[in-house]
């Protein structure tokens, strides 16, 4: 059936006990309410993933214990004559605080590891864009967008995961939570007392006495 409208015929199912006939006009406004819940959603889902949703994921239980520091044997004077393993088969030094470190080091260590480190949120989405783009161009990968933040959650797993994109996203969201936590100083400080610098030695005082025979603030 037809309206006597003949400049817009508008055709009209009989609609059985109880249903509406869909207009037009019922149409639109289906569609304005599907695109308002769905502009409502996106942003929503991206606050719950970015803010929320890292709380649901435990950290890794070794970043929450001190560090373990192997045992030295000092001499009369107080120089170190020999230092033991930890239970981990590292050296270790004592932590050092975060002012304690070289300004140099510091600056290197950002400049190698995680250039934008004070700026983004745990995850580097620029370096992840970047990353995807230079694996596509070499059809391998060769790059990777790992915030320093996303390596102390690494170094501090109790086991080593196999690499994948789920160990990937565990660790992204434990950086989120660790964000939200602590401060840049002392997620830095963190993770050059605890990353490992070859050789059997853990943390950067302890890499400079291997390396250099030297304590930290000599370098």
């Amino acid at each position: 059936m037809q309206t006597t409208d003949d400049k817009n015929p508008i055709e009209i199912k009989p609609a059985g006990k109880g249903i509406v006939a869909e207009t037009p006009v019922l149409r639109r406004s289906k569609k304005r309410r599907r695109g308002f819940v769905i502009a409502l959603t996106i942003p929503a889902s991206i606050a719950l993933s970015w803010w929320v949703l890292p709380f649901f994921v435990p950290l890794p239980p070794k970043l929450l214990q001190p560090i373990q520091v192997s045992p030295t044997f000092l001499a009369a004077d107080g120089t170190p004559l020999r230092q033991m393993l930890t239970e981990e088969g590292q050296r270790t030094a004592p932590p050092t605080r975060y002012e304690d470190f070289p300004g140099t080091l510091v600056h290197a260590t950002l400049a190698a590891e995680d250039r934008r480190f004070f700026t983004h949120g745990g995850v580097d989405l620029k370096a992840i864009v970047r990353a995807v783009l230079d694996d596509i161009k070499a059809r391998r990968i060769v790059s990777g967008a790992s915030t320093i933040t996303q390596q102390l959650a690494k170094i501090s797993a109790d086991k080593k995961a196999p690499r994948s994109i789920f160990t990937k996203l565990i660790e992204a969201l434990q950086a989120r939570r660790i964000e939200m936590m602590w401060s840049k100083e002392r997620i830095l400080t963190e993770y050059l007392n605890r990353v490992s610098y070859g050789n059997l030695h853990t943390g950067i005082a302890g890499a400079a006495q291997g390396y250099f025979n030297k304590p930290l603030r000599d370098l």
